[in-house]
């Protein structure tokens, strides 16, 4: 896909904030927390070549339970990382929010993209 993926942070908890961030946002579970990751992601496509990323449709999170994750729709996230189209040498970033079990561990990050391989980087 001609894409560098870079997890700069992420946050877990991060319940509040999403609760701060709409009050219509979904509230977990009591065996579910919310967890923003932010990611950096640079096209590596010559500068008159477009890249694209979709969260929603290429990007999970693979825990401890071995349940596979999807974004969550939230609104009101500062710095959400949303549906992009950029070409190369530019970078996006921003956070991806998730819900994940609460006690699960070994979080790790796969992208699966329309066309290319998929690819996995453990979450900090």
């Amino acid at each position: 896909d001609d894409m560098a993926f870079k997890i700069l942070s992420v946050v877990n908890p991060a319940n509040d904030l999403v609760a701060a961030g709409n009050m219509f946002n979904s509230t977990p579970t009591p065996n579910q927390v919310y967890i923003l990751v932010e990611m950096q992601i640079t096209c590596k496509k010559s500068s008159d070549e477009q890249c694209s990323y979709s969260p929603l449709f290429s990007t999970t999170i693979i825990g401890s339970s071995g349940v596979e994750h999807t974004p969550e729709f939230v609104a009101g996230i500062e710095n959400e990382l949303e549906d992009a189209s950029f070409y190369g040498d530019a970078t996006i970033s921003g956070y991806v929010p998730f819900l994940v079990g609460v006690d699960e561990t070994n979080l790790v990050l796969t992208y699966d993209p329309l066309f290319g391989n998929k690819f996995y980087l453990a979450l900090p």
